[in-house]
């Protein structure tokens, strides 16, 4: 056998184990972190020209110093993407940090405590090939990961994106009256029993009868009908009631319209002031300490000018 012979062979056979070796995938060989069995009682992130902390207080998660309350559900998603983190592939294994951006002044620093104790700490760094992967060091370990399903900008959300925006929350059964006042006029409005005829079920059928539809009445003018849909519109509102956003000591201006609501557990208010940001109005209630903004479309279903415009037409 000649030597040109021999050396393609040899070429050849190299090339086949490239080939080989490019399609194994070696992401089944990286093992992700043990699942944390410790729920964490605080969060923190910092980054370049942002910082955050979170700290749970009994059975809610309080935002740095102002301790405004947090969004569970977002907090629930930043607890899991920590303590769930998922691994594509070992990338390096020697500490070059800088080229991932994993260095303190370019990552973001993640680390979730609980008595003081450290329980994971991550340092994530710039994007990988698509939006949902990114480079990660674990515990300040000099191996360089790919991790898959997080971003650093979720790390990161704004103060008052994060903020718990649920005023209060009165489900339409829990519901047993409400008060709109509105342009000097008061409304109430209190439930009662749909009284028009309903067929009577077989007694052998094996059927329960339907509970009787419970209609909304306004007091003054029982006789009058009420729109089905619009009442609901309004009822609806209140489950949950959502702020918008919060506002930092706005010029609010006076109450245009107050809204009440009696349940069996308590009562509840809502008040809703002339001023405006955009097109968003001002509003408190008791159960916030807190000014905060509601869309038009939201209110502007309580400004009950003439209690026929709710008639079923």
């Amino acid at each position: 056998m000649n030597r040109k012979l021999l050396l393609s062979l040899g070429i050849t056979a190299v090339l086949a184990a490239v080939i080989v070796f490019q399609r194994i995938d070696f992401s089944s060989v990286v093992s992700d972190p043990v699942k944390l069995n410790t729920s964490p009682d605080m969060i923190t992130v910092k980054a370049e020209g942002y910082s955050l902390k979170l700290a749970k207080t009994g059975d809610k998660w309080l935002i740095n110093e102002q301790g405004y309350t947090a969004d569970p559900v977002q907090v629930s998603d930043i607890e899991k993407k920590v303590s769930e983190i998922k691994l594509l592939d070992l990338v390096s294994e020697k500490g070059y940090f800088d080229k991932y951006e994993l260095t303190e002044d370019k990552g973001v620093e993640v680390i979730a405590s609980a008595g003081g104790k450290q329980l994971r700490k991550l340092m994530i760094g710039k994007q990988g090939l698509t939006g949902n992967q990114v480079y990660v060091r674990i515990n300040d370990a000099k191996e360089v990961y790919l991790a898959s399903g997080i971003t650093a900008a979720e790390f990161k959300p704004e103060t008052d994106m994060l903020r718990d925006k649920i005023i209060f929350d009165v489900k339409g059964d829990e519901l047993l009256s409400f008060i709109i006042k509105y342009s000097g006029k008061e409304y109430i409005f209190t439930k009662a029993e749909d009284k028009k005829e309903e067929p009577k079920e077989k007694a052998d059928d094996g059927k329960t009868p339907a509970p009787k539809q419970i209609l909304w009445v306004c007091k003054g003018y029982e006789s009058m009908e009420l729109n089905t849909s619009m009442i609901n519109n309004i009822v609806h509102s209140f489950s949950p009631l959502r702020a918008s956003t919060f506002a930092e000591k706005p010029d609010k201006g006076a109450i245009v319209c107050t809204v009440k609501l009696k349940t069996a557990g308590g009562d509840y208010e809502l008040n809703i002031y002339s001023k405006k940001e955009k097109e968003m109005y001002y509003a408190s209630s008791p159960s916030s300490p807190y000014i905060f903004t509601l869309g038009g479309w939201q209110t502007e279903k309580y400004f009950i000018k003439n209690i026929k415009d709710l008639e079923k037409k």
